[in-house]
């Protein structure tokens, strides 16, 4: 309930009978209020010009030059907010209607009767008078909330593109990643007329922390080791790709000769480059490096903190487990150690692997033990390829469950050939084109007269911005007879700010250049409010109330082969639609400070 303290509002009585003055004067002041007299229409307004009223009390016969119906004519041009209350002596029902349509807000009979009533109206009218600005208030408050969110969802949108630019850079750059990761690892093997090899390879992401590598060390013997990095994705990449190239089994010699490194040595001194390197105790290895000797039939292990080799012996059918103790590489400094030789059989096979295949477990929450590999071991004689595809299967429940928490190697090693020189990996790795060879979502095309069709579907973000601008340029430059171009929106539910920009600059550079002519059709209501809201006139004009059926056929639009400097194409958008309405400076101002700011933070990182 409001309420009013009468010491706070002025009141304006306007008679001119000195006693209706004198009395209303004194009543007034005795509830509380402040009082004020005018004994005509002209020291009203004097006073109106001095003192900010909150209630005028008005006689509709004022004498002089200007009666009371004349004074609220100049209050309504001049002071419009001011409530008013009639004070006559007359019940003409014209005069009362007169008064009504000058906006008084209540009529009180002279002489008064009910002094009760009387208050009872003033009071009234100041509870309006308070409701009324404090409405006001609330109404700009709210408005100004309104201005404030709707810059906030500004910025939003535009540090949503941002991060989804941003993202997609990220996500080619994984890919590329990826592909030079894949590359490290080997493609044939030595001596595969004495052994075959078949690998389990899935890292948890794109890239990972595990690594192999098998070599030739001269005609006789065979290198091979494993590797799991602390941690996976880009850093433990990093760590795999230093250690391809810091894993050297040969020592070079005079004249172009070199001899086998010791497996123990090579593994201290890769130890002592790690513990002394730039990657930091945080960052460590697991590694088993064998050498297979074909002539003595020996192999030699040595192990640094790696999980136990699972060999198989073809004879007896017996699994042993190979683990020679010594601490994982790059944690302790001038570590030890050493290795150990084994002699072995034709057809024998062995399996080396990373923690992250025993670490898997399935959504019910059994684990995938090393007894699993054991039993592989003992079920299998047959060919490399089959115990990994048997491998796989097997796995195929943990991995759908998406609960893999590591990188997964196991490499499989069998002393009998095999046909050729191929090592086979499973699972089948299919590398995802880069996203410029996708479609861009919701945009299709055709061409039919020297017409160019274009549909937007769904929601046009920040890419289907940069690839309808950069396709549109194409075009142009290709196709200089396409008279016309007709952009249709029947199916578009939402337009980001950028692509409002991009509509912006196309419409633009056709009406500058003369050529060709735009159609924009079958655009839904929500949109035109958009369009309306940032001031795009110069869109608008090319509206088509009677759209043109579209082509049976449509194509998607290939996204364009380069994403770089796509803030560059941010800020552009965003600069059209300020040059588009002024009034959006302010809305756009932040979005475009945060992108100027990126990309200085980009030049500067940039060699």
């Amino acid at each position: 309930m409001v309420q009013i303290r009468p010491g706070e509002h002025k009141i304006l009585v306007v008679d001119d009978d000195p006693s209706i003055l004198h009395l209303l004067e004194k009543v007034l002041n005795k509830k509380g209020y402040i009082a004020h007299t005018a004994s005509s229409a002209e020291e009203a307004i004097e006073k109106c010009s001095s003192i900010n009223f909150d209630l005028i009390l008005i006689d509709i016969y004022l004498s002089g030059s200007m009666n009371g119906l004349e004074f609220m004519s100049w209050l309504e041009e001049h002071h419009p907010y001011l409530i008013k209350i009639v004070l006559s002596g007359t019940t003409k029902v014209q005069d009362v209607v007169e008064a009504v349509h000058k906006s008084a807000f209540d009529f009180i009979l002279k002489p008064i009767e009910s002094w009760e009533v009387f208050y009872h109206q003033i009071e009234r009218a100041i509870k309006y008078k308070v409701v009324k600005v404090e409405n006001e208030r609330l109404l700009e408050e709210l408005q100004n909330k309104n201005r404030e969110l709707e810059n906030r969802l500004a910025e939003l949108e535009l540090a949503y593109q941002i991060v989804q630019a941003q993202t997609e850079i990220f996500q080619e750059d994984l890919r590329r990643a990826e592909r030079i990761q894949r590359g490290l690892l080997p493609k044939q093997l030595p001596h595969h007329d004495k052994c075959s090899v078949s690998v389990f390879y899935q890292p948890l992401n794109k890239i990972g922390g595990d690594l192999f590598d098998v070599f030739d060390l001269d005609t006789h013997k065979l290198g091979l080791y494993i590797a799991d990095t602390s941690g996976h994705g880009i850093g433990s990449a990093l760590v795999t790709t230093f250690l391809k190239y810091v894993f050297r089994p040969k020592i070079p010699l005079e004249k172009g000769s070199c001899k086998i490194a010791l497996p123990s040595e090579l593994l201290r001194e890769l130890n002592d480059t790690l513990v002394n390197g730039p990657f930091g105790y945080e960052m460590f290895m697991s590694l088993c490096y064998i050498v297979v000797d074909f002539k003595e039939k020996t192999l030699e292990v040595c192990n640094a903190g790696h999980p136990p080799i699972l060999w198989k012996h073809i004879k007896t059918n017996d699994i042993e487990r190979i683990r020679v103790p010594a601490p994982a590489l790059g944690i302790v400094p001038n570590a030890k150690f050493s290795s150990m030789k084994y002699s072995w059989e034709w057809g024998d096979s062995i399996i080396l692997y990373t923690d992250g295949i025993v670490n898997l477990e399935d959504s019910q929450g059994r684990k995938f033990k090393e007894d699993e590999l054991v039993n592989l071991l003992e079920a299998n004689n047959s060919k490399p390829i089959d115990v990994i595809q048997t491998l796989e299967k097997n796995l195929s429940n943990y991995i759908n469950s998406k609960l893999q928490k590591d990188d997964m190697t196991l490499i499989y090693l069998r002393l009998s050939p095999q046909e050729d020189s191929q090592i086979i990996y499973r699972p089948v790795e299919v590398f995802t084109p880069a996203s410029f060879a996708s479609s861009a979502k919701g945009l299709l095309y055709a061409t039919k007269d020297h017409t160019c069709y274009i549909k937007i579907s769904g929601t046009g973000t920040w890419r289907e911005a940069h690839t309808l601008n950069e396709f549109f340029r194409r075009m142009i430059q290709e196709n200089p007879n396409m008279s016309k171009w007709v952009f249709d929106f029947s199916e578009c539910s939402q337009l980001e700010s950028t692509f409002f920009g991009i509509l912006h600059l196309i419409c633009t550079t056709a009406e500058k250049n003369g050529s060709p002519k735009i159609s924009l059709q079958n655009i839904g209501r929500p949109l035109l409010k958009e369009f309306s809201e940032l001031g795009l006139a110069d869109i608008l004009i090319h509206f088509a109330f009677e759209p043109e059926n579209l082509p049976q056929s449509l194509n998607p639009i290939s996204q364009p082969k380069s994403q770089e400097n796509l803030l560059d194409f941010i800020i552009e958008a965003h600069q059209a639609l300020i040059s588009a309405d002024p009034a959006n400076s302010d809305r756009f101002a932040q979005l475009l400070s945060l992108l100027r700011e990126e990309k200085n933070k980009k030049a500067d990182h940039s060699p």
